[in-house]
């Protein structure tokens, strides 16, 4: 006996999965931009100290924000910003 396939529909453009990695990446972007100012601003050393703490920040705010407005990809996009944001600070103070 064979079981009858469900099509499962196709999100439109713009459904809600491409919304929340546009959401999670546009948090990268803006991690990214302001890494990029401190670099410039800032000596080695100290910029990427101040990166990981804006990381910190950023992460806290993306945590609030899927509380807030009851949206996982708030959350997720916090979580890899503090493991990416971390590592690469971290890798930049060793001096890897």
């Amino acid at each position: 006996m064979e079981q009858e396939q469900i099509p499962f529909p196709q999100p439109k453009n713009g459904g809600p999965d491409n919304n929340n990695m546009k959401l999670v990446g546009i948090n990268f972007a803006v991690f990214a931009g302001y890494c990029l100012i401190l670099a410039v601003a800032l000596k080695r050393g100290e910029w990427e100290f101040a990166a990981m703490v804006a990381a910190g920040i950023h992460g806290f705010i993306c945590f609030v924000m899927a509380i807030v407005v009851k949206r996982w990809a708030w959350a997720l996009a916090g979580l890899l910003l503090l493991i990416a944001g971390f590592s690469t600070c971290v890798v930049g103070l060793l001096g890897v």
